[in-house]
């Protein structure tokens, strides 16, 4: 039962960014990537989150994050959401992420990020868009899921969550 409630959340989840998907493809037809100039920095970042979530479609995902890049280079669009969308699209090509932005949870309750490349330049490449370093990050991520979880955590002897 509790799979079955699982699943039937992934597709809903699914069909709603199925949905908004059609909606954002007309925009992106019409305008492009929407600049600040034209949605303001909310809508902006309305937009690019419904795209980095349309993992269904990243043939699409790819073709926005090419016509943000200049963009976000000019300042015209949010450099941090350019780097999530970046290592979105190129972990789905089968390459190592570049802003460490996409983590995963060990069974040791541990948060790391996937497959990142030159690992030893990457709080270097964090810093150049302004985004905290890695550790930090992944620290406030395994807060975050800490107190979601606090009574799992006590179950399993924890007290507070891990940290970097």
């Amino acid at each position: 039962e509790d799979s079955l409630t699982t699943a039937n959340r992934m597709l809903m989840k699914d069909s709603v960014y199925q949905e908004n998907g059609v909606v954002v493809r007309e925009i992106f037809r019409k305008h492009g990537f929407p600049d600040t100039s034209l949605v303001g920095e909310d809508g902006q970042h309305d937009f690019w989150l419904l795209v980095q979530h349309m993992d269904f479609d990243p043939e699409f995902q790819e073709r926005v994050l090419t016509a943000m890049e200049t963009l976000a280079k000019q300042g015209a669009a949010n450099a941090v959401d350019f780097a999530y969308l970046t290592d979105r699209v190129r972990l789905a090509r089968g390459e190592k992420q570049w802003y460490g932005t996409q983590i995963m949870q060990l069974d040791n309750m541990m948060a790391v990020p996937r497959p990142t490349a030159d690992s030893l330049l990457l709080n270097d490449r964090r810093a150049t868009i302004n985004m905290e370093s890695i550790e930090a990050y992944l620290n406030g991520y395994m807060e975050m899921h800490f107190e979601i979880n606090r009574a799992y955590y006590a179950e399993q002897g924890l007290n507070e969550p891990f940290r970097y």
